[in-house]
Protein backbone atom coordinates (compact mmCIF):
# COMPACT_ATOMS: atom_id res chain seq x y z
CA UNK A 1 0.00 0.00 0.00
CA UNK A 2 1.12 3.70 -1.18
CA UNK A 3 1.32 5.64 1.87
CA UNK A 4 1.53 9.67 2.04
CA UNK A 5 1.91 12.28 4.26
CA UNK A 6 -0.86 14.96 4.06
CA UNK A 7 -0.50 18.89 3.66
CA UNK A 8 3.50 18.60 4.19
CA UNK A 9 2.86 20.50 7.28
CA UNK A 10 5.35 18.70 9.39
CA UNK A 11 3.38 18.09 11.85
CA UNK A 12 4.43 14.16 11.70
CA UNK A 13 0.44 13.48 11.16
CA UNK A 14 -0.41 10.13 10.02
CA UNK A 15 -0.54 8.72 6.73
CA UNK A 16 -3.38 8.78 4.46
CA UNK A 17 -4.40 5.89 1.85
CA UNK A 18 -6.96 5.82 -1.07
CA UNK A 19 -10.50 4.58 -0.89
CA UNK A 20 -9.55 1.46 -2.75
CA UNK A 21 -7.04 0.74 -0.21
CA UNK A 22 -8.82 1.58 2.26
CA UNK A 23 -11.88 -0.46 0.84
CA UNK A 24 -9.40 -3.62 0.80
CA UNK A 25 -8.71 -3.40 5.09
CA UNK A 26 -12.11 -3.33 5.59
CA UNK A 27 -12.83 0.92 6.37
CA UNK A 28 -16.10 1.26 5.10
CA UNK A 29 -17.58 4.97 3.90
CA UNK A 30 -20.65 6.78 4.78
CA UNK A 31 -22.02 9.39 2.79
CA UNK A 32 -22.09 13.16 4.77
CA UNK A 33 -24.24 16.30 3.16
CA UNK A 34 -21.15 17.68 1.14
CA UNK A 35 -21.96 18.71 -2.26
CA UNK A 36 -19.48 21.13 -4.09
CA UNK A 37 -18.17 22.61 -7.49
CA UNK A 38 -14.73 23.18 -8.27
CA UNK A 39 -15.47 26.91 -7.98
CA UNK A 40 -17.24 27.06 -4.49
CA UNK A 41 -14.57 24.63 -2.90
CA UNK A 42 -11.89 26.99 -4.71
CA UNK A 43 -13.89 30.40 -3.15
CA UNK A 44 -14.38 28.87 -0.02
CA UNK A 45 -10.54 28.12 0.07
CA UNK A 46 -9.81 31.51 -0.57
CA UNK A 47 -12.26 32.94 2.06
CA UNK A 48 -10.85 30.86 4.50
CA UNK A 49 -6.83 32.42 3.79
CA UNK A 50 -8.58 36.08 4.49
CA UNK A 51 -8.05 37.94 7.49
CA UNK A 52 -11.12 38.08 8.87
CA UNK A 53 -12.24 34.70 8.36
CA UNK A 54 -12.23 31.65 11.10
CA UNK A 55 -9.00 30.33 11.05
CA UNK A 56 -9.68 26.38 11.57
CA UNK A 57 -9.15 26.15 7.91
CA UNK A 58 -12.14 23.30 8.20
CA UNK A 59 -12.79 23.42 4.06
CA UNK A 60 -9.08 23.41 3.26
CA UNK A 61 -8.73 20.08 5.24
CA UNK A 62 -11.93 18.49 4.25
CA UNK A 63 -10.46 19.21 0.73
CA UNK A 64 -7.07 17.69 1.65
CA UNK A 65 -8.90 14.77 3.40
CA UNK A 66 -10.74 13.97 0.11
CA UNK A 67 -7.95 14.45 -1.95
CA UNK A 68 -5.94 11.91 0.50
CA UNK A 69 -8.71 9.43 -0.34
CA UNK A 70 -8.91 9.96 -4.26
CA UNK A 71 -5.60 8.99 -6.34
CA UNK A 72 -7.79 7.33 -9.26
CA UNK A 73 -10.85 7.06 -11.09
CA UNK A 74 -11.59 4.28 -9.07
CA UNK A 75 -11.19 5.70 -5.66
CA UNK A 76 -13.93 8.35 -6.92
CA UNK A 77 -16.12 5.46 -8.03
CA UNK A 78 -15.93 3.82 -4.58
CA UNK A 79 -16.91 7.18 -2.63
CA UNK A 80 -19.57 7.53 -5.11
CA UNK A 81 -21.16 3.93 -4.72
CA UNK A 82 -21.38 4.78 -1.11
CA UNK A 83 -23.13 8.52 -1.21
CA UNK A 84 -20.07 10.26 0.06
CA UNK A 85 -19.40 11.86 -3.16
CA UNK A 86 -22.13 13.49 -5.84
CA UNK A 87 -20.41 14.70 -8.79
CA UNK A 88 -22.12 16.71 -11.73
CA UNK A 89 -18.77 17.71 -12.55
CA UNK A 90 -18.62 14.57 -15.22
CA UNK A 91 -16.30 11.54 -15.31
CA UNK A 92 -14.55 9.86 -12.34
CA UNK A 93 -11.57 10.93 -13.65
CA UNK A 94 -12.14 14.56 -13.93
CA UNK A 95 -13.17 14.52 -10.40
CA UNK A 96 -10.23 12.71 -9.31
CA UNK A 97 -8.14 15.47 -11.09
CA UNK A 98 -10.35 18.15 -9.82
CA UNK A 99 -9.36 17.46 -5.95
CA UNK A 100 -5.69 15.59 -6.88
CA UNK A 101 -4.86 19.58 -8.50
CA UNK A 102 -6.54 22.12 -6.40
CA UNK A 103 -5.30 20.38 -3.15
CA UNK A 104 -1.96 20.22 -3.99
CA UNK A 105 -1.09 23.14 -2.76
CA UNK A 106 -3.16 23.15 0.60
CA UNK A 107 -2.33 22.98 3.79
CA UNK A 108 -4.34 21.66 6.06
CA UNK A 109 -5.44 22.14 10.21
CA UNK A 110 -4.05 18.58 11.52
CA UNK A 111 -6.24 18.63 14.13
CA UNK A 112 -9.33 18.86 12.43
CA UNK A 113 -9.31 15.11 11.01
CA UNK A 114 -7.19 13.76 13.46
CA UNK A 115 -9.10 11.44 15.07
CA UNK A 116 -9.86 9.78 11.37
CA UNK A 117 -6.31 10.00 10.58
CA UNK A 118 -5.74 7.70 13.44
CA UNK A 119 -8.51 5.75 13.15
CA UNK A 120 -7.20 4.60 9.79
CA UNK A 121 -3.52 4.52 11.02
CA UNK A 122 -4.95 1.97 13.62
CA UNK A 123 -6.99 -0.04 11.33
CA UNK A 124 -5.10 -0.42 8.40
CA UNK A 125 -1.75 -1.52 10.69
CA UNK A 126 -3.78 -4.31 12.23
CA UNK A 127 -5.00 -4.96 8.56
CA UNK A 128 -2.54 -5.23 6.63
Amino acid sequence: MSERKPGGDGSGASSYRSAMELQLVGINFKPSNNDSTESSLLNTVAYEACADSPDDFAVTSYICLLDSLIDHAEDVKELRSKGILHSFLGSDEQVADLFNKIANNLVPNADIYRSIRENIESITRTRS
